[in-house]
């Protein structure tokens, strides 16, 4: 694709139906998500809590005298263990189109940007990060000139930011001598999912 010479210059034009649709569909595809996990929990949890219930009666009974094949029959977990598996599945199928959504979404983040963010992070350098999102926009139609991309990367970097080192790490790093620092890069799945949110978020209306 041509870039623009303009450096303030931003252009839609191959910004299409099908790439805005893609961008649409990531927050709902997010919330139904989020829904369905959280339903999905407290259901699986409730099944867990009749079959932990019910072994530790099995065990009680045992050591009241009843035999371990008595207790297993008396106290059979058969339809709990069958209700878990029904209950996973479906919501495996639940989710596979909305996982299918975020997907299509990631797709556009070209290779290398979680390392440009990991150098903007640790050295204090956006160069490479914002040649990757430049990289980005073009991946879904938009070009931007060169003053433009810095202005759209700077407002997304305010929410896009380091993460604190655990303390376990900073133990581990004390115990051996090594060097380390209060801070560092999010995870690269945490960086594409708080990435692509927040571009939404700011730009995708």
């Amino acid at each position: 694709m041509k870039k623009t010479n303009k450096t303030t210059k931003v252009s839609f034009k191959n910004f299409t139906d099908e790439l805005r649709g893609y961008l649409h569909a990531f927050q709902p595809a997010l919330v139904a998500l989020a829904k369905s996990d959280a339903k999905f929990k407290v259901e699986r949890k409730a099944l867990l809590d009749k079959r932990d219930a019910i072994l530790a009666q099995r065990e009680q009974d045992i050591k009241n005298g009843i035999s371990v094949d008595d207790a297993i029959r008396e106290n059979s977990i058969i339809d709990l263990e069958t209700k878990i598996k029904k209950l996973e599945n479906a919501h495996k199928e639940e989710v596979k189109p909305l996982n299918e959504d975020i997907k299509k979404c990631y797709a556009f983040i070209p290779e290398g940007l979680y390392d440009a963010y990991k150098i903007k992070i640790i050295e204090n350098n956006e160069t490479s990060f914002l040649e990757k999102f430049d990289e980005f926009l073009l991946n879904i139609g938009i070009e931007c000139g060169s003053k433009a991309v810095r202005a759209w990367s700077r407002k997304l970097s305010t929410n896009i930011g380091a993460a604190c080192t655990s303390t376990a790490t900073i133990a581990k790093a004390e115990q051996k001598g090594e060097e380390y620092r209060l801070t560092r890069a999010m995870s690269k799945t945490m960086f594409n999912k708080l990435f692509m949110s927040t571009f939404i978020d700011l730009f995708i209306k």
